[in-house]
């Protein structure tokens, strides 16, 4: 059994926080505005929304509700193909700040537009050489054509410096229900200019057969269930242990307050913890600033692949609306969240985050083997969550509190892999066969988590520990001896550090302000995923843009203008922006206001397994208080109360 327990408040309400997401209300006077004030706002394709939240530390956080807000606008101008940045107050309505990108020579690209994906469709079918290639490959009816623009990268092709440009490949359904990837027309990929609307290449390498085995997966293609699954029912008949007020959460001693962007999706800000009585600070923000899925197939008709999945698309404009039962189980409340589309008009993502409490298994247990007695207590955890379907990856990202102190952030990726023909006996090294004619190009999935902290309060340092053998010696005769080395992370210049499963890496968010009891720096560990990072060259092009995926950990001085570490425009960018580019500042890290970013990923071979859709894959990493807490923070959980307890 689940229970729809609300979603979020009334959606024409003025926001009762300054970090509130976006309403209904602040997108239209924010869109009105815009036009009013561009040259002409009817040829305007509104590209992103995002609330410029009060830096840290700024008095107009205190002010609740707010007296005013400021929205960025991202504009583009579908005549003259500028990209325009728009500040606007709310809900006043004033446009005070304005810089056409285009015309100082930026050379800025905004986020792909869900309107523009429906113009790529329309212009490569239209297309002579599209139809050319296609036809070659058998195919004269086109209408079932499913063509996926992806985002194209920037490769220093001459013909493409200052265009919008967006990559295409095709695919040939059977029907509207039907799994497409499972037929890809390969050897092909159309190369569209967004800024002159016209098809600029279609690069036709090698005439491939298309793969003519059907690969569905829902139940209404033939799927026959399994018939022996009993139902597990989740049911709270007292109901949560949880309190919403507005966007504000609290739950065991936990409490934060959580958002919804076009961009980074969910957002989670003041994160505080209520020890004995103290509400002790941990986080002020953390969200997910960038992805990156960079493909690993060599061929002119796929080496271009490498989707920056948060500022090319945004997480948030592409977030699901979750089903009861589903995606979550229990007793679930979901906000609605609100987002722009490309004519400035909003709409709701309704049950866009799931908000429950779910059993873990076991919290601690003691056991008096001499006398008898045995004491165990199961944990909870909060667990709060969203879902994007982004092409054909859906991508759920999890954040976990628990009664101990901890907090998790976990990744689930699903869906359907991106494909291509692979003759059968044939071999490739890029390809993992998933079918007899198909299979899935080699690649990862890399994930960069900006987390703010303030740990009980807003100057922190970060120290790298290691575990270290101590060589056998008089010091160490039976060779068993292991020492913790600590270095602290000074300066910006020393603000990339790298994972060491040999050493057991961690670091510690750490505040020399406040001591222990005894006498040690209040600290949370960031217990790292242990993963490869990105393996592609160096000097390639995605690595340029993409330089946070090199770096498991970097370290900033905390700035309100540097939230993305690809920059604010990865889209169609030659590199060089962002994290790499800030940290050149060699800003003092000790005891100040930091940022650090978590880089991490999964390297993906396409296995049989995998296809036709992928069953979940996790990773992610955890936060959890060292010397933080007198002692374990979750001796005062209860034992529990069901009829099925163990006392």
């Amino acid at each position: 059994m689940s229970d729809y327990i609300a979603r979020v408040f009334d959606p024409e309400a003025p926001p009762s926080h300054p970090l509130d997401s976006l309403t209904p209300g602040e997108i239209r006077t924010a869109a009105t505005a815009v036009r009013a004030q561009a040259s002409d706002g009817k040829d305007l394709l509104f590209s992103l929304m995002l609330l410029e939240e009060p830096p840290r530390g700024d008095d107009r956080l205190l002010e609740s509700p707010p007296r005013e807000r400021r929205i960025r606008v991202v504009t583009l101008n579908q005549s003259s193909r500028h990209t325009e940045e728009w500040t606007v107050v709310v809900p006043s309505g004033q446009v005070v700040g304005h810089e056409d990108l285009t015309a100082q020579g930026i050379t800025a690209q905004p986020p792909i537009i869900v309107d523009e994906f429906m113009d790529v469709e329309r212009i490569v079918k239209e297309s002579p050489d599209w139809q050319a290639a296609v036809r070659r490959r058998g195919v004269e009816d086109f209408e079932l054509i499913q063509v996926d623009p992806m985002s194209g990268g920037n490769f220093g092709f001459e013909n493409e410096k200052g265009l919008r440009i967006i990559r295409a490949v095709s695919y040939l359904a059977r029907n509207k229900e039907d799994n497409a990837y499972a037929h890809p027309i390969d050897g092909m990929v159309t190369y569209v200019d967004l800024t002159n609307m016209r098809v600029l290449a279609v690069v036709d390498d090698e005439v491939f057969p298309i793969p003519q085995e059907d690969s569905n997966f829902h139940d209404d293609n033939g799927i026959s269930p399994r018939l022996d699954l009993k139902p597990l029912e989740i049911h709270q008949p007292e109901g949560p242990s949880f309190k919403v007020d507005g966007w504000e959460v609290s739950w065991q001693k936990w409490s934060f307050r959580v958002s919804m962007n076009a961009r980074e999706g969910m957002v989670l800000h003041d994160i505080v913890y209520d020890d004995e009585g103290t509400k002790r600070s941990i986080l002020s923000r953390a969200a997910f600033a960038e992805m990156v899925v960079p493909y690993g197939d060599p061929r002119p008709s796929h080496f271009w692949r490498s989707a920056f999945d948060v500022g090319e698309y945004g997480l948030g404009a592409l977030a699901n609306s979750l089903t009861l039962g589903c995606d979550c189980l229990g007793s679930i409340y979901y906000f609605d969240t609100y987002m722009c589309d490309g004519q400035g008009e909003p709409y709701t993502l309704e049950r866009s985050i799931c908000l429950h409490e779910e059993d873990f298994g076991v919290l601690w247990r003691g056991a008096n083997w001499r006398y008898g007695g045995n004491w165990v207590r199961r944990t909870r955890r909060l667990v709060i969550s969203f879902w994007a379907t982004v092409g054909n990856y859906d991508y759920g990202f999890f954040w976990y509190f628990y009664q101990d102190g901890t907090i998790e952030c976990e990744v689930k990726l699903t869906g359907i892999i991106q494909t291509a023909y692979l003759a059968p006996g044939d071999y490739s090294p890029y390809l993992g066969r998933v079918a007899p004619e198909l299979a899935g190009q080699h690649h990862q999935h890399m994930f960069c988590v900006r987390l703010d902290p303030a740990v009980d309060g807003p100057l922190n340092s970060v120290v790298e520990v290691d575990a270290v053998p101590v060589p056998m010696g008089p010091e160490n005769p039976h060779g068993n001896a292991i020492r913790k080395v600590t270095t602290v992370v000074e300066r910006e210049s020393q603000g990339r550090r790298d994972t060491n499963l040999g050493s057991a890496r961690t670091w510690q968010i750490i505040n020399e302000a406040q001591s222990n009891d005894f006498g040690s720096p209040v600290a949370f560990k960031l217990s790292p995923a242990q993963t490869a990072m990105m393996i592609a060259d160096a000097d390639s092009s995605v690595a340029r843009r993409a330089t946070f995926a090199k770096t498991a950990v970097w370290v900033t001085r905390y700035s309100p203008d540097e939230r993305f570490p690809s920059g604010d425009y990865p889209n169609l960018s030659s590199g060089g922006d962002g994290l790499v580019s800030w940290m050149k500042q060699d800003r003092e890290l000790h005891q100040q206001p930091i940022v650090v970013w978590h880089s991490f990923g999964t390297t993906h071979f396409a296995r049989p397994e995998d296809w036709p859709v992928m069953p979940v894959e996790r990773i992610g990493f955890m936060l959890k208080p060292f010397g933080f807490f007198r002692r374990n923070p979750a001796l005062d959980v209860p034992t529990p109360e069901s009829k099925d307890s163990c006392h």
